[in-house]
């Protein structure tokens, strides 16, 4: 029996049940329709594709008209720079540039792009292969990476695979649902050995992890929750996306809550700035844009994470 219950423990895991939701008032930093040279049908489902926290502020990815428009942290425009392929999925800021994560099928597939500042490309590297599905790209120094739903993390240039995303210290992160009711967040060095994982329960059913991101020494998920609805159908009800801020030993620093957009896409809709501020695409349709900005508490506070 005791060797059964010793079994079950898992070694240098934080336990966090969520639950104690700190309440927001998002400011709307940038509300409009979505002009430009598309939308000719009023009932596509058009616009800007990803948000992305930039050095200047906010950026989004308008794959449609094949640019990124930038903005400065109170929404005003600071200009476009045109990117080059027909589809991109994701996009990250590169030092003066950006890294793109573009598919082509008639040729190279996936792929990912580096543009300078005024959109020119630099350079291109096949992905196709290396990931079943490509998922985000960002950028970690001089190492672009293109991401497999916040699983493996290729390096583009020397095809070395990472379990997770960049945590700083040459550590990576990772997410992994386990249930229904149990999401897993390890930190793990390059091989892949676990450091510590924090072991997350939420108070309502966990339908996906929607985004994370390691910046700063802090770690933030961002979960897709919902009631579900009786049998047989099981339909979701109140849908929330619930944001929660780790420190670096995995203890909760803050836990929020947002309702969804009008479409949830996985690591595309919400971006975190090196400091605390939490970009959330609410509207992204042939109607209008609005990007709504929330200030996360960085500051750890000991012992109140379990």
């Amino acid at each position: 029996m005791l060797l059964s219950l010793l079994a079950c423990i898992e070694p240098d895991s934080v336990p966090i049940r969520l639950g104690e939701v700190r309440p927001v008032s998002p400011t709307v930093a940038l509300a409009g329709p979505w002009t430009s040279d598309f939308g000719k049908d009023p009932a596509s489902d058009l616009g800007p594709l990803a948000v992305l926290a930039t050095d200047e502020g906010v950026a989004l990815l308008d794959q449609e008209n094949r640019r990124i428009l930038r903005y400065d942290a109170d929404g005003t425009a600071l200009g476009a720079v045109p990117i080059p392929a027909r589809a991109t999925l994701d996009a990250a800021q590169d030092g003066s540039g950006w890294a793109l994560l573009a598919y082509d099928p008639g040729t190279i597939g996936w792929s990912a792009q580096r543009i300078d500042g005024a959109g020119a490309l630099l350079g291109e590297a096949r992905v196709s292969g290396a990931l079943d599905a490509p998922s985000g790209i960002f950028v970690d120094g001089d190492t672009v990476l293109v991401e497999q739903a916040h699983g493996r993390t290729y390096d583009v240039a020397t095809g070395a695979v990472y379990p997770g995303r960049p945590a700083g210290d040459g550590r990576y992160v990772r997410a992994e649902k386990e249930a229904a009711d149990r999401l897993v967040i390890t930190w793990s060095d390059a091989g892949g050995g676990a450091e510590r994982r924090s072991v997350i329960t939420p108070d309502r059913t966990l339908g996906n992890v929607v985004a994370l991101e390691a910046r700063g020494g802090v770690t933030l998920v961002t979960l897709f929750l919902f009631e579900e609805g009786p049998a047989p159908d099981y339909e979701m009800r109140d849908p929330e996306l619930r944001t929660v801020l780790l420190d670096e030993e995995g203890l909760r620093v803050d836990e929020i809550s947002l309702p969804p957009a009008a479409e949830t896409v996985i690591n595309r809709e919400l971006a975190l700035a090196a400091d605390g501020t939490l970009w959330r695409m609410r509207t992204h349709t042939y109607d209008g844009v609005a990007l709504d900005r929330v200030a996360l508490q960085m500051a750890s506070q000991k012992g109140g994470g379990r």
